[in-house]
């Protein structure tokens, strides 16, 4: 289906190329994952293989996509994809485009709407719907134009859980079913390791490594790229010996453990954390709906974090997080209730490039520093090595990978030096080394007083890094405490090492937590 041989790029402008001599075939009828830090080359591999959307620069080489069938490409962000009004008209559009004729586009429609269970969505706004349902439309349009090949970049990084899920399924069913070609760029493994032949991991624009599913931990071993990319939940089989015969589900993982270590049950010591009574964010009783005719989205809410606090708020696609984060900053305000927060706050979007101004990432933290009106060399480039964002600086923003973007936009955040960041959804788009380096910047914000609220769809960085987790859900809190509580509490919201081990270790929620609880039983493989 794909033959790339030699394959180099060079963004206009970039000395240094962002590919580099790659060979690849992709069979027919595969599904292949292709991971590897921000910044390696993933999206723009994807994207050269989707001359529609293919980057401008040089490139040398051989590029060929078999049997000259329609290549599909499904983005990161839901909305960046959905093009009408009408949830039917965005089914018709491509084909339209494509000059397709009006009887067979809308016998596709029907064959598609019927395939995915989504006939009831056809008169409905693709406003009204959330972004796990947005993301299916998205998927389902591709398909009404029969792709031979599917390309798909991060799709459920701003999906929740359950979301995610039913995502993972319908590409499964497209594969095993349709015989589509898939490839996938994706940072966390976890779901869709089980769905694929095969891993393919980039680095400083090269393939690194390319190997079976199964092989994983073999492979961690012998390169460093594999290891920089392991799933949390493979970290807890390393740590158990469990190389050969790697479960590659949460279902598995948890049979095998529970075969392997029968009579063995505990729990994880929890230390008590000192209560801290600085409020630093009051919500009271707020209420708020968009347009005076629309359903509120906030009812009657009320929350209360403390200075030196990580609060972590979770929950489905379109319940109302991200709003709480635009009434916190003051971009919006509540028709009822009140919102006081203490000390100047900063705001990560969702979308990174909306807090681009200039040419260059230099430029632009510059100018933000002049407005502040405290401009400091030395702030810039201590925030772009923490970050590890130096050598971007004379990059424009916006040809910056998705994961480079979210590290370039929350270094803005940085400079600011606010006692509230609002984080929207922070670790999407990054890898597992630079999600680690956000929870380290976290918990240094937070010694110095700052306070963290998050709202995330990574339950596992919720639970390494949040001091209390909250979900949100039909416009109320429903349910808070802290990490250990929280996830223990919930079945379908909680991490995926404590699904596994939770027969074991009752309260353990990340791998590090339930490896060592093995480990002090002496059951170490």
């Amino acid at each position: 289906m794909v033959h790339i041989q030699d394959l180099t790029f060079t963004y206009n402008g970039c000395s240094a190329p962002a590919l580099s001599e790659i060979s690849l075939d992709l069979p027919e009828g595969t599904f292949s994952v292709l991971a590897g830090p921000s910044g390696s080359g993933k999206t723009t591999l994807l994207r050269l293989l989707k001359k529609e959307l293919a980057p401008y620069g040089t490139s040398s080489g051989d590029l060929q996509i078999g049997n000259d069938g329609f290549v599909g490409f499904v983005m990161q962000n839901p909305d960046n994809q959905i093009v009408t009004d009408k949830v039917w008209h965005e089914l018709t559009f491509a084909g339209e485009n494509l000059g397709l004729p009006e009887a067979l586009i809308q016998r596709r429609v029907g064959e598609i709407a019927a395939y995915f269970g989504i006939d009831e969505w056809l008169s409905k706004d693709t406003h009204e719907l959330s972004g796990g349902q947005k993301q299916i439309l998205n998927l389902a349009a591709v398909m009404v134009c029969d792709p031979r090949l599917l390309l798909l970049d991060e799709p459920t990084a701003m999906l929740d859980p359950i979301a995610a899920d039913n995502f993972l399924a319908l590409l499964r069913k497209i594969h095993q079913e349709l015989g589509v070609t898939i490839l996938m760029v994706e940072h966390r493994l976890d779901g869709v390791l089980a769905l694929s032949d095969r891993v393919l991991v980039m680095e400083k624009g090269k393939i690194a490594a390319d190997f079976k599913p199964t092989d994983f931990l073999q492979m961690s071993r012998a390169f460093s790229s594999v290891a920089s990319v392991l799933p949390e939940t493979m970290q807890l089989y390393r740590t158990l010996g469990l190389v050969e015969n790697m479960p590659l589900t949460v279902g598995e993982g948890r049979t095998l453990i529970r075969k392997l270590y029968p009579n063995l049950c505990g729990q994880v010591a929890v230390p008590e954390k000192p209560a801290n009574k600085n409020v630093c964010v009051e919500v009271k009783n707020v209420s708020f709906r968009y347009a005076r005719t629309s359903p509120d989205v906030l009812r009657d809410f009320s929350l209360t974090v403390y200075s030196g606090e990580c609060y972590c708020l979770v929950g489905g696609n379109g319940v109302g997080k991200s709003t709480l984060l635009k009434l916190l900053s003051g971009v919006a305000k509540p028709y009822r209730g009140c919102v006081r927060v203490q000390g100047a706050a900063a705001m990560l979007p969702q979308n990174p490039k909306l807090v681009f101004l200039s040419d260059t990432l230099q430029g632009d933290y510059e100018s933000y520093l002049r407005a502040l009106g405290r401009f400091d060399e030395n702030s810039i480039r201590n925030v772009a090595a923490q970050l590890g964002i130096s050598h971007l600086l004379s990059r424009h923003p916006y040809d910056l990978s998705g994961g480079e973007q979210q590290k370039a936009a929350l270094g803005k955040c940085l400079l600011a030096g606010p006692q509230v960041l609002l984080l929207d959804e922070p670790t999407k788009g990054l890898d597992l080394a630079a999600r680690k380096a956000l929870g380290e910047i976290i918990i240094q914000l937070k010694q110095t007083g700052v306070c963290v609220i998050l709202v995330t769809h990574d339950l596992d960085f919720c639970s390494q890094y949040a001091d209390r987790c909250g979900f949100l859900s039909n416009g109320k809190l429903i349910a808070q405490g802290e990490p250990h509580d929280f996830f223990t509490g919930n079945r379908f919201y909680t991490t995926a090492a404590h699904r596994i081990g939770r027969d074991v270790c009752k309260n353990g929620i990340t791998p590090d937590e339930i490896g060592a609880f093995f480990m002090e039983q002496g059951v170490r493989r």
